[in-house]
């Protein structure tokens, strides 16, 4: 190579390391910053999920407080069945139980408990005198009862059940009303799907990690309540880990995949709103255009310092190229050249040094008074003598110049039939081989069986045409049969002897962890997307919701209406039938 080769070549490795370590801290930053996006959306999602599902439990509750609230039920609560007007109160309370059943949505059924843990009345009526003791103890102790999900006895729909107390005016319980809902709301608010692109999933689990709705990705054939969430989430679920509640991490999923993860407590409940996205979604588009982004700045940069280096390396290297045809001159015995001062000093420094030596060789001759020829300047032999040096001088560096044994390159000297003539100690260490065992070796024995044939041919090409060859990527074999992607560079330097090709030197770079990098940015980067739509849709479906409980409490009051005209007439007729007694 010639200086200004070399002067280019420099600026662009300086310019391609630079523009490397600039891209890579941009990378770095810009995934950070992609990270924090995609952990806010999953925050956002799983807090306002969560509120809709309070909201939810909240009209429940409120549904059922209005059934305790009766005073009806209260004085059948408070009497036994050895009271005569007992059946009655039984009459009047389940005839309002049957009634509202029609008008509760989701309501499969509702049953009342005394405080001996007996089901007085139940909407089905097989329910009632059964006994649910564990039921009416967890809703004394606990002010409330709240089941995960389980298929209901009569039509095998997954269902939960919500229970509150019922109190005398004294403050002793008299007994709980118990409603059996569908999960049908539930799994409504859970599963909507905007803003969850194609692998979101939204899910609600109890305290054990069983799901309590079902999740997206759930078997049709699978029974969701057999499910557990993934391993890292059930830890973090548990009681001692209430500090990572909305926390974003990176775990494995009940499918056994990495997903950008988080879960929200559901208050007053047991129960825990878990959200996820697949990593390689959340984080593949995006890292794919940042990619490319970073190779146009590395490669735009480069072009330009490799632009600037040419430039500079003519200016440098045209004084240089002068005083060689000059000292070419006085070889051949022109003592009168004039060498020029020059403004690069080292170069300047040189010319002066030349002038000093032309300008002794200058009066050795006029003291001596020999002739040029005398003394060899000029003359054939001189000039044969000085070629010989050359070409032997070429020889050698080109002979030599490979030996770079501390290289981190993978450089491998190569003969015309494919042998190891040399190879260096990084190529050595990088496949676990002695060198004793690859020298004379044909180098098809290094490469993996797919890559033989191509390796082989451009192995082939690159003696005929060596500055011309290209750049190739091969996988080769470590000693152990593990496969290592390699770059080889293009163009390869020829080794001469006597003017005949020996050998030939290439040079390669391991890029497995490019490999490895493009791989995981290529998984990760088809996600984003779908993001931009977390949002929308969001305040419609509170509104929808605010608006469905509007119209119940609507139907409830109208209902309710009803209902107190109905008892009215009931107790005119009892008290006149008592009258007619």
């Amino acid at each position: 190579m010639n200086l200004k080769q070399v002067v280019t070549a420099a600026f662009i490795i300086v310019a391609v390391l630079g523009s490397f370590t600039g891209t890579s801290i941009f990378y770095s930053k810009s995934s950070q910053l992609l990270k924090s996006e995609v952990s806010n959306h999953l925050e956002t999602t799983a807090v306002s999920r969560a509120n809709n599902i309070e909201i939810l439990l909240e009209k429940y509750k409120e549904l059922i407080s209005i059934t305790i609230e009766d005073p009806d039920l209260k004085i059948l609560l408070s009497k036994t069945k050895k009271d005569e007007d007992y059946n009655l109160w039984l009459e009047d309370v389940g005839e309002d139980l049957d009634s509202n059943i029609d008008i509760y949505k989701g309501v499969k059924k509702i049953f009342i408990l005394d405080k001996d843990s007996t089901v007085v009345y139940s909407t089905e009526k097989s329910e009632i005198d059964s006994v649910k003791e564990n039921m009416i103890k967890e809703i004394i102790a606990e002010g409330k009862y709240l089941s995960s999900t389980y298929l209901s006895e009569k039509n095998n729909i997954p269902c939960f059940s919500v229970g509150f107390p019922a109190y005398s005016s004294s403050g002793d319980v008299l007994g709980a009303v118990v409603m059996e809902i569908t999960i049908d709301e539930l799994t409504q608010i859970a599963s909507e799907k905007t803003g969850l692109k194609q692998t979101g999933d939204v899910y609600l689990a109890d305290s054990e990690g069983y799901m309590i709705t079902p999740a997206r990705f759930i078997k049709e054939n699978k029974n969701f309540m057999e499910q557990k969430v993934g391993e890292e989430v059930l830890k973090n679920i548990s009681e001692s880990n209430y500090d990572k509640e909305h926390k974003i991490i990176v775990y494995k999923d009940y499918r056994d995949v990495n997903v950008f993860g988080t879960h929200i407590r559901i208050e007053n409940t047991g129960w825990v709103l878990v959200v996820e996205i697949d990593e390689s979604e959340a984080l593949g588009e995006f890292r794919k255009e940042l990619m490319k982004t970073s190779l146009m700045i590395i490669v735009l940069i480069s072009l330009l310092v490799g632009t600037a280096g040419y430039v500079l390396s003519i200016k440098i290297s045209e004084p240089i190229k002068n005083l060689t045809k000059k000292v070419d001159r006085i070889t051949k015995g022109d003592f009168d050249v004039e060498l020029k001062e020059n403004r690069i000093d080292e170069i300047d420094s040189l010319t002066n040094s030349l002038n000093r030596i032309l300008a002794s060789m200058k009066l050795a001759i006029l003291k001596t008074g020999a002739k040029k020829e005398d003394i060899g300047i000029g003359t054939k032999k001189a000039l044969e003598a000085k070629k010989r040096a050359e070409k032997k001088m070429k020889e050698s560096e080109e002979r030599y110049k490979f030996l770079y044994e501390k290289a981190s390159n993978l450089n491998c000297v190569i003969d015309p039939k494919g042998n190891v003539v040399n190879i260096n100690q990084s190529f050595i260490k990088k496949l676990g081989y002695k060198k004793d065992d690859i020298i004379g070796s044909p180098i098809s024995k290094l490469v993996t069986e797919e890559d033989r044939k191509k390796a082989m041919k451009a192995l082939e090409k690159g003696f005929k045409d060596s500055k011309n060859s290209p750049e190739m990527e091969f996988n080769l074999l470590t000693k152990k049969g593990k496969k290592i992607p390699v770059l080889f560079s293009k163009g390869h330097e020829i080794l001469y002897e006597k003017g005949k090709k020996q050998s030939m030197l290439i040079t390669g770079i391991d890029i497995s962890e490019k490999k490895k990098a493009e791989k995981e940015a290529e998984k990760r980067l088809k996600k984003l997307e779908r993001f931009a739509k977390l949002a929308e849709g969001r305040e419609e479906k509170m509104i929808e919701l605010k608006k469905k409980i509007k119209e119940l409490e609507s139907k409830m009051k109208k209902g309710k209406t009803k209902k107190t005209n109905q008892k009215t007439k009931r107790k005119t007729k009892k008290t006149n039938q008592k009258n007619k007694k």
